[in-house]
């Protein structure tokens, strides 16, 4: 409905012609509620280009061969099921962060950077600066894309999966400095919009044990729940740094070494994203990881269901939580219930029971 019956539809639009209505994103597109136009006056916000999508890939490199080879084939797989518009960036992470390059032909050729710590801005300014190419249509950098998947090699030292160094949450803060540009060095009031839609896309086969947002390789060290509290709020501010800037983060990880899903969690859930488990990396991770790439999604969004005095909801069945009470309207004479959605999809529903 707009403007009510101002338009002579009956309350409904009717636009003249098919391209008159694609002109109209916020009516030819679901993921869109409304758009401010571009103007040069402050405070105004240019509409983003919903054709551009930029997608950083992390991934594990601290995996056997057998799983490695289930991940390549998806990685494979995945970049070609892209659109030929799509931006791409590759990022691997151990004990260093690994952030490939594009600029160099055909080869798998990578900047290094250490994982301990997070990244100084010294080297972020060289990365988003430097002459190295980090995210690249998908059109142009395919060949490297699969030269850069088929040049992973499995983890050398014999030392259980659990026991691995992984630095997830460095390599976390140098995606988000990449795909920001030089944006990330703007005042943390002002929020520079993206160009179309952000999304990073965790492949994970064990839990962060090193660097930033860390916890400890054993559960029974005693300093255990004091490093999962830490690493829970360092990961769901990463996550809310992302979605402030329009930054989706998706992790899907492999269940065959437990990944710490407490400390993972808020990341996702912080950013609109979301956490899911697999058996392996093999074809269901594939499918996932594709449809993880096209899906509109948003964050933090309320479903509100207002009844009428003699009906009374008794279960609601769905992704999402009860809200808060200051979160919500509440209604003189009716009763409601409102549904806290942290994660927000196209295709997603509820199932309500009433009595």
């Amino acid at each position: 409905m707009i403007c009510k019956k101002l338009n002579g539809s009956k309350g409904e639009y009717i636009a003249s012609s098919r391209g008159n209505l694609q002109h109209c994103a916020e009516l030819s597109f679901l993921a869109n509620d409304y758009i401010q136009t571009g103007n040069k006056h402050l405070g105004y916000i240019p509409a983003p280009d919903t054709s551009l999508i930029s997608i950083f890939l992390v991934i594990d490199e601290c995996l056997d061969e057998a799983h490695l080879q289930h991940l390549q084939e998806s990685l494979h797989a995945f970049v070609d099921s892209l659109p030929l518009s799509t931006r791409v960036g590759i990022i691997s992470y151990g004990r260093t962060v690994s952030v490939y390059d594009f600029s160099e032909g055909s080869t798998a050729s990578a900047d290094v950077l250490p994982g301990d710590t997070s990244p100084t801005q010294e080297s972020l300014k060289a990365l988003i600066y430097g002459t190295g190419i980090y995210l690249s249509p998908i059109h142009v950098c395919l060949l490297v894309a699969h030269a850069i998947f088929s040049s992973l090699r499995p983890y050398r030292l014999k030392l259980p999966e659990v026991l691995r160094d992984r630095c997830l949450g460095a390599a976390m803060e140098v995606a988000l400095a990449t795909i920001q540009g030089p944006s990330a060095e703007m005042s943390r009031s002002i929020v520079k919009r993206s160009r179309g839609s952000c999304r990073i896309l965790v492949c994970a086969g064990g839990p962060n044990t090193y660097g930033p947002g860390a916890v400890l390789h054993s559960f029974n060290h005693h300093n255990y729940p004091y490093m999962e509290k830490t690493a829970m709020k360092w990961m769901e501010h990463l996550g809310n740094e992302a979605r402030r800037h329009d930054t989706v983060v998706d992790v899907l990880y492999n269940g065959h070494c437990p990944v710490r899903v407490p400390v993972l969690q808020p990341l996702a859930k912080a950013s609109g994203g979301v956490l899911v488990l697999h058996d392996d990396f093999g074809e269901a991770f594939g499918v996932n990881l594709q449809r993880a790439s096209t899906r509109a999604a948003g964050s933090h969004g309320l479903f509100e269901i207002r009844c009428s005095n003699d009906i009374l909801m008794t279960q609601v069945i769905g992704p999402g939580e009860e809200a808060p009470a200051d979160a919500h309207e509440t209604f003189k004479n009716d009763s409601s219930t409102c549904i806290q959605m942290l994660s927000i999809e196209e295709p997603q529903c509820f199932a309500s029971e009433y009595m």
